[in-house]
């Protein structure tokens, strides 16, 4: 196992300043809405919404599906699998931010247009140019999604997260979106989680680097999105406490978590249970 090094006081601060649930103040209020950045102009288009899926797709009146960028909500039910806590209240919520019928909702598309479903990346927002993904992150109806290139309103997202997790407002308050360390998994894991541990090891490979946390889990980062972790040297993480944020996924006997940028992860305090 490779040894603990030093890691440089100044290196760490730049680098945690950067990540996620960092020192930013918000307002404390529980009815405080999207911060100011957060706010759309200079509109692709207009479209008006047919039908709400979820609380992240609606589907257009000319049959377009579209696909809201930065969020993730809870699954509704599907092929017969119970709803996921949560969903029908993402969902109720879209529909009543949506419930003018006729109405035409400006957007703004992602970088990368489509997704690998084929359906629309875009940011939508209100008539008046409320931030519609904004909304819903603040009111702790969504978890973020953070995935390059698509980062237009990141800051405004990161920022609508934090009000939120800060005030234990929706899914925040639930069991499973509670940080929970490494060493107490159980292996039977999955969907989205906050990870705490101390890194035991980087691991490099062609594809990707690996942060492990202990040998039952790890954070993976694919090489390719590197330049979204520009504050990031992995080997100064070890013997480093981190908390990291993403959907879960097991291959064989380890479960293992995708970072896909700087703001998935944390760098914590070294001493154990602190917040």
């Amino acid at each position: 196992m490779k040894q603990t090094k030093d890691v440089p006081r100044g290196r760490l601060f730049r680098f945690g300043s950067l990540l996620y649930l960092g020192c930013i103040l918000v307002v404390s209020s529980a009815l405080a809405g999207p911060p100011p950045s957060c706010h759309g102009e200079n509109f692709d288009g207009r479209v008006r919404i047919k039908y709400v899926i979820d609380g992240d797709t609606v589907i257009t009146t000319e049959g377009e599906h579209i696909r809201l960028i930065g969020i993730d909500t809870p699954e509704i039910d599907h092929e017969g699998a119970a709803s996921e806590p949560g969903a029908e209240k993402a969902r109720n919520y879209l529909i009543q931010l949506l419930r003018h019928p006729g109405t035409a909702y400006p957007l703004i598309y992602g970088r990368e247009k489509h997704d690998r479903h084929g359906r629309t990346l875009a940011h939508l927002f209100l008539p008046g140019g409320s931030n519609i993904q904004a909304l819903i992150l603040s009111r702790g109806y969504a978890t973020p999604l953070t995935i390059p290139p698509n980062l237009r309103y990141h800051d405004c997202y990161r920022e609508s997260t934090e009000q939120a997790y800060r005030q234990r407002q929706g899914l925040w308050s639930l069991a499973q979106y509670q940080p929970i360390d490494a060493a107490d998994l159980t292996g039977k894991e999955r969907g989205y989680h906050l990870i705490e541990g101390t890194v035991t090891r980087v691991g490099k490979s062609r594809s990707s680097i690996w942060i492990n946390l202990g040998r039952e889990f790890a954070a993976r980062i694919v090489r390719k999105d590197l330049d979204y972790f520009p504050a990031l040297d992995a080997d100064d993480l070890i013997g480093n406490r981190i908390r990291v944020r993403g959907k879960i996924y097991r291959t064989n006997s380890q479960l293992r978590i995708y970072l896909h940028h700087g703001s998935d992860i944390r760098i914590l305090p070294n001493k154990v249970g602190t917040r």
